[in-house]
């Protein structure tokens, strides 16, 4: 049987191409923890990224985390890693960034020893995937400009963020990206920051302008189910839940109120455990479901791409960080062409090549 001999990890500073502004902040360096788990002959690698929308989760405290669970882990069985991850997540709930990423490397080891890919693990339903990209809530000029260019590497697909501070900027900035290419589809992410007369406003306003949204994304606070509702009711494009669903109890009061028909995922919130018991609760009672990502390395972000790659019941594919970084750092356990995400031939684990 396998036990893990040592636990390493690391912050890992990333600096970004363009500055991540949102209506919750801005950042232009994104920090971040690295986790190996070692078992001697095998190594899993896992992610902890910083986030806008969990301030909480700072390189700090999810080393203080990180470094009080390795202690949990030294000694144990690979093969026990799901019972490992549940006695981590009882004792720091708070902190399930930290927690995913010791729960990544894990499961790489594990597919490792079992000389499979995370993909298949999940199922290796999908040879590939095509991702949405992500504009900042910056200029609308620059971002005409940055998704024209993205258009010409094949990128078709984008998610425009808003402050839902200056709803003319606002505005101008969808319908900039939007027209900036042919056949642009597009996601319009509020990250909390309007209110739902301010959200319904927006809609009517895109359709005005015969912009065509795939999706409007958290729209309001966290916290506001009832005004989640209310949008869903009225809006002819499809409401998304984010920063509103963490968890399994999260999801089941949003499916309850039958207040968004997407939920987006992130490992970084849910962990894989819990993220697949949330995506079976959504797929059954018959709604979509989104796979998003925080600001992970092209390393960190390959488990959530084998994970979408592996389960094929996502539509949604938000999975671009490693494209807003200036460096992509430790090699990517996938391949891209473009938008286009799939699996590098004889992949085990992760795939990542060093660790």
């Amino acid at each position: 049987m396998a036990r893990i001999k040592d636990v390493r990890f690391s912050t890992l500073n990333l600096p970004l191409r363009e500055t991540f502004k949102t209506s919750l902040g801005e950042k232009s360096v994104t920090r971040n923890v690295g986790v190996t788990v070692d078992l001697g002959d095998i190594q899993g690698y896992g992610e902890a990224s910083s986030s806008l929308a969990m301030p909480e989760a700072t390189p700090a405290s999810m080393m203080n985390v990180i470094g009080k669970a390795a202690g949990l882990l030294i000694g144990a069985r690979l093969e026990d890693w799901k019972g490992i991850i549940h006695d981590i997540l009882k004792r720091w709930p708070k902190s399930p960034t930290a927690v995913s990423a010791l729960e990544c490397a894990l499961l790489d080891a594990f597919c490792r020893s079992k000389g499979q890919s995370i993909a298949k693990y999940f199922g290796g339903a999908k040879k590939e995937i095509e991702t949405y990209y992500t504009i900042p809530a910056l200029d609308p000029s620059f971002c005409t400009g940055l998704a024209r260019g993205l258009s010409r590497e094949g990128f078709r697909r984008f998610k425009v963020k808003i402050t839902g501070k200056d709803f003319a900027e606002d505005l101008r900035r969808i319908e900039n990206v939007f027209n900036a290419g042919p056949k642009h589809s597009i996601i319009v992410d509020a990250n909390q920051g309007l209110d739902a007369k301010g959200a319904l406003n927006l809609i009517d306003a895109l359709q005005k302008a015969s912009v065509t949204l795939d999706l409007l994304e958290q729209p309001l606070p966290k916290d506001d189910i009832k005004g989640h509702k209310f949008v869903k009711d009225r809006s002819p494009c499809l409401i998304g839940a984010d920063e509103s669903v963490r968890t399994f109890e999260d999801a089941e009061k949003f499916i309850a109120a039958d207040a968004a028909q997407v939920i987006n995922l992130k490992i970084a919130k849910t962990g894989l455990i819990e993220g697949q018991r949330i995506a079976k609760l959504v797929l059954a009672s018959g709604r979509k479901l989104m796979i998003g990502c925080m600001m992970e390395s092209a390393a960190g972000l390959s488990a959530s791409v084998q994970w979408a790659l592996g389960a094929g019941k996502f539509q949604f594919h938000d999975l671009d960080s490693f494209l807003l970084l200036k460096e992509a750092g430790r090699s990517a356990g996938f391949t891209n062409r473009g938008p286009l995400l799939s699996l590098k031939p004889k992949t085990l684990g992760s795939g990542i090549d060093a660790l």
